[in-house]
């Protein structure tokens, strides 16, 4: 089931736990690097289709590892 937010400490933590730079991550979600770094920092949350995609991203991602 779809969360309904991320907070940008979790964001943070997996993208750097994997070794990505902010850019890399802002282009798989079609964002800026800077709309990235805002959600990182709590300014702002992901949502409707850039959250989706983030979560997906961080299933694929986890389940690489197992």
């Amino acid at each position: 089931m779809p969360r309904e937010e991320l907070t940008g400490a979790e964001i943070k933590a997996w993208r750097e736990g994997i070794g990505q730079p902010r850019k890399w991550l802002a282009e798989k979600l079609g964002v800026s690097a800077k709309t990235v770094e805002s959600w990182e920092y709590g300014v702002r949350n992901p949502s409707g289709p850039a959250l989706r995609l983030l979560e997906l991203l961080m299933t694929q991602h986890r389940s690489q590892k197992d």
